[in-house]
């Protein structure tokens, strides 16, 4: 999959609009995402608050119906062994973490995480963002390309992390106001 034009302001802004107006629309919450996968050439996305003392997801929403059941074996196993999630919480709210970046091949060829989760699903490199966090719960993107796709180039990357930013506040406006 070929990453869209980073260059286009319009469709940048478009996509921080419509996360704004997600907080206020949730049932929009769905598109709003996909804008943000779409600008950085994500196959799929999966977005979620993570519940840290039951260590399993409060909410989820996601791009496509098939990702359903992937997603509860997520909450009952797999989050709470997830490599990426201790990876994630050293890293500040709001900064974007690429799992080819701290994985290497032979790495995730040995993980359990990686071999009987995510690359059964089709799934192989990840973008991934915890956007916001009150300390209980944590607000967290992640950004996936399939298998046979290469990992995410820098300038998605940092288009990535312009648009989590915002993610982040519009969380914030959307769990104040749930």
């Amino acid at each position: 999959m070929m990453t869209p034009s980073l260059q286009s302001k319009t469709s940048h802004e478009d996509a921080v609009a419509g996360l704004y107006r997600a907080a206020l629309y949730p049932g929009e919450m769905q598109a709003a995402i996909a804008a943000i996968a779409a600008r950085v050439g994500a196959d799929t996305f999966h977005f979620l608050g993570w519940d840290r003392q039951r260590m399993t997801t409060r909410f989820n929403v996601y791009s496509h119906a098939e990702l359903a059941n992937g997603i509860e074996d997520y909450a009952a196993y797999y989050g709470a062994i997830d490599p990426r999630r201790q990876l994630l919480d050293l890293q500040p709210v709001g900064s974007v973490l690429a799992c080819h970046e701290h994985f290497s091949n032979d790495a995730v060829s040995r993980d359990e995480f990686f071999q009987d989760f995510l690359i059964p699903a089709g799934m192989r490199y990840v973008a991934g963002s915890r956007v916001w966090s009150d300390g209980n719960e944590d607000f967290v993107l992640g950004l996936m390309r399939d298998v046979g796709n290469q990992p995410f180039a820098a300038e998605a990357l940092v288009e990535a992390e312009h648009l989590v930013g915002h993610l982040g506040r519009g969380s914030q406006l959307w769990a104040d106001t749930r």
